[in-house]
């Protein structure tokens, strides 16, 4: 028992190992979108002070980490993400998740492919939303000019040029492909389709 004793300060001196982490920052406000809840996963490897991470943002943040209301599961990004990284099939990264928010198809319907549709099916994608028009322009500002620099800020993130790893379903890939294809046009280079993948 004394032995035990004796080893006790040395326990008690030796760090834990960090764990992942999850982090709520609730109501993020913005100038061009409404507010909304976003939700960011910092893997144990992420939290060092020396670590610089690649940052993946992902939508439909509520259904990342929580099982959603629909089909009851959760994305399990917690779960998988954390063996990726252990077994060395992909770098340390931390996840932003964003949530949606209940007009979220006006988020994601980019306006240049809205505009280039016909009128009638115009209508069809205003009834989706009460009869407002696409505001996915306004949403990648959000993601571009406020929520990417709060995230480099605030974590321990590579920052470069290069716009930053996104993992969400078609309509964001189709906007986000449009947005860079106007980039493209005016830095004079030719932009690709979007639908090419």
């Amino acid at each position: 028992m004394r032995a035990w004793l004796s080893l006790l300060p040395l326990l008690l001196a030796t760090p834990a190992a960090a764990e992942a982490r999850l982090d709520h920052l609730p109501q993020v406000s913005s100038h061009y979108v409404i507010p909304r809840d976003i939700v960011v996963f910092v893997p144990d490897q992420c939290q060092a002070e020396t670590a610089r991470c690649k940052v993946i943002y992902m939508m439909d943040g509520q259904n990342l980490f929580t099982p959603s209301p629909y089909s009851g599961a959760d994305w399990g990004v917690a779960e998988v993400l954390p063996k990726l990284i252990d077994t060395g099939k992909v770098p340390p990264a931390i996840v932003v998740g964003i949530n949606n928010i209940p007009d979220r198809t006006r988020e994601y319907m980019p306006q240049r492919v809205y505009d280039q549709m016909a009128p009638d099916y115009q209508v069809r994608i205003r009834a989706f939303e009460n009869g407002q028009t696409p505001n996915a322009d306004n949403f990648l500002k959000f993601l571009v000019t406020e929520l990417k620099p709060q995230i480099d800020r605030t974590y321990h993130t590579a920052t470069g040029p290069k716009i930053p790893r996104s993992w969400d379903h078609r309509w964001g890939r189709i906007s986000r492909s449009m947005h860079r294809a106007n980039i493209r046009r005016s830095s004079g280079r030719r932009p690709r389709c979007p639908c090419r993948g």
